[in-house]
């Protein structure tokens, strides 16, 4: 499977992990408050270091600027979390899509018969002959011609499907990924803060792994958006064409159980077989 042919079984699963990634965010300042509590046992409470190592520094100093960083943390979690809501609401869109997407190749199955039926079955060219018969193979052209039409729109709205859904596979599959990479890096700046005497470190590289996990979604969020504006073009001229359908009579959609032709036509002439 290309990656420009994504199931629906690829779909959810994308859009499952990047939940999974979504609740671990949600949950990390919890993971923040027991980290900064281990490093708050590693130092008394006058400031002074246990270990000897940090015998020289003014701990008492380091501790209360680490922890004033530590609602800085949690505040760009929260900014986080508030970058990544679109992509939350717009979950059920993508197995949406790709559901439809399934549900138009069916129809353009369908489409496809009917259009094969009207070219072979309906061609009576050489055992019909007389006027009723020359109004009957026009019509027959026109069918023809209309049905290749309708199958070419269930082609491009069921290919339209497919890139919309495929585009949001990218983006969530994406997301998810870097949401995993961001908890490496944030799960080893914890480590460092819990050891104590690396714990500036360890906040450093917290921040660091924030501000940069925010900048990928913003990333994400702008791509998605160019590929939102390439979908609707398609659209607009998806709906030109569902409502002035070429090559149908008058650009217009048959009415049910209209009738434009009659064995009767003209009213002088009956058909003949030959």
């Amino acid at each position: 499977m290309t990656d420009t042919n994504k199931s629906l079984e690829d779909i959810r699963a994308a859009i499952t992990k990047f939940s999974e990634q979504v609740e671990l965010v949600r949950t990390s300042p919890e993971a923040l408050d027991i980290a900064f509590d281990a490093y708050l046992t590693a130092f008394n409470p006058i400031g002074i270091a246990v270990t000897k190592a940090a015998e020289a520094v003014d701990m008492g100093a380091v501790s209360d600027s680490i922890l004033a960083e530590k609602e800085h943390c949690k505040k760009l979690i929260q900014e986080l979390l508030q970058k990544l809501q679109t992509a939350v609401d717009a979950m059920d869109a993508p197995i949406a899509l790709a559901q439809s997407g399934l549900e138009w190749a069916e129809i353009y199955k369908d489409a496809s018969e009917a259009r094969n039926k009207i070219l072979v079955g309906g061609d009576l060219e050489r055992t019909w002959s007389g006027t009723a018969a020359n109004t009957y193979l026009a019509k027959h052209t026109t069918q023809a011609a209309a049905a290749e039409s309708a199958l070419n729109l269930c082609e491009k709205v069921r290919q339209q499907m497919t890139a919309a859904s495929d585009a949001a596979w990218k983006y969530y599959s994406g997301l998810a990924q870097d949401l995993v990479d961001f908890f490496v890096d944030f799960v080893a700046a914890l480590t460092k803060i819990m050891s104590g005497i690396s714990a500036p470190w360890g906040v450093s590289d917290l921040i660091d792994a924030l501000t940069k996990i925010a900048k990928k979604v913003v990333e994400w969020s702008l791509e998605t958006g160019e590929t939102k504006l390439k979908i609707l073009a398609v659209e607009t001229s998806i709906g030109v064409e569902i409502t002035n359908p070429k090559t149908f009579d008058g650009n217009k959609w048959p009415l049910a159980n209209s009738q434009v032709l009659s064995i009767d036509k003209p009213d002088s002439e009956r058909w003949s077989a030959q």
